[in-house]
């Protein structure tokens, strides 16, 4: 296990060669990396992703900084049409039970006037709104500029910041304790291992010792349920890493955190994180 010279634990590079083609660049192993850090991929020049497979294997995953720009692009376009697309009923993959997901997330969270609120991945609002008609303080966070603007166009007085929640550097506007943080529909587009990494941070530095973390997603209860939706829908399938909650079970459970699984679809629900009590600064 590599150890930095500030004390700093959580990578080790047995060996460290690349081949560039085009904008592509590729690993010529060997890496494993046991946590997401920035260090590690600006010296790279990529975006380090997770470690290990659903089969327990190591293996990793990276994203070029040219890649990460074309995401962010996708996401710009698609605000555009987001509502429209979410707001069609559908029984289809993948936004059967969204609205579901949407309302579940805003009860278990139990929302009070005056709450402080933590919207990650706001994208045009959806989830916000039920907080703000609830009369809490909501500050909303997304990685696309043009999500942003829909939401300031629709919320003209919601605060909103601009971050990549890959990032272990958040802006400053974050430096807060919410006591409640949420999110719909974000988190798949992260790896396990990111995931964990993500909420640890959020719950030791952005909750409050009561507060507690609301996912909305889509998620399967096994790897099979997952399988067959991608089987039966095989034409709009995209290949994300979509929570698997016996997986995340077995990752955070045995770090303390509690999780409570609501699901509103065959491929949608809801996750209730309690972190564990981490120590705080």
């Amino acid at each position: 296990m590599g150890k930095s010279d500030d004390g700093y634990c959580g990578f080790w590079i047995a060996d460290l060669g690349f081949i560039k083609k085009g904008n592509e660049v590729a690993p010529e192993l060997l890496i494993f990396i046991v946590r997401n850090d920035t260090r590690v991929s600006k010296m790279a020049g990529i975006m380090i992703r997770w470690l290990v497979n659903r089969d327990g294997r190591f293996e990793m995953t990276y994203q070029d900084e040219h890649s990460q720009k074309e995401l962010r692009a996708d996401f710009d376009n698609w605000a555009q049409t987001y509502d429209q697309e979410v707001g069609i009923p559908t029984d289809d993959f993948p936004f059967a039970g969204y609205d579901r997901a949407l309302e579940t997330v805003w009860q278990k969270v139990e929302a009070d006037p005056g709450m402080s609120v933590l919207d990650l991945g706001i994208g045009t609002g959806n989830l916000a709104k039920l907080f703000m008609e609830s009369g809490c303080q909501v500050l909303g966070v997304d990685f696309s500029a043009e999500m942003l603007v829909k939401t300031r166009e629709k919320f003209p007085k919601l605060e909103l910041v601009q971050a990549d929640l890959t990032l272990d550097e958040w802006p400053t506007a974050l430096n807060r304790r919410f006591d409640r943080i949420v999110s719909n529909y974000t988190f798949h587009e992260f790896p396990l291992e990111t995931k964990l990494h993500i909420l640890t941070l959020l719950a030791t530095d952005h909750l409050h010792a009561d507060g507690r973390i609301v996912i909305g997603d889509v998620m399967f209860p096994t790897l099979p349920a997952l399988k067959k939706a991608k089987e039966d829908f095989s034409d709009v399938w995209d290949d994300e890493i979509y929570w698997l909650t016996d997986e995340t079970r077995a990752l955070f459970e045995p770090r303390g955190w509690a999780l409570a699984y609501f699901p509103v679809s065959f491929c949608a629900g809801v996750y209730v994180f309690t972190p564990p009590a981490f120590d705080t600064v």
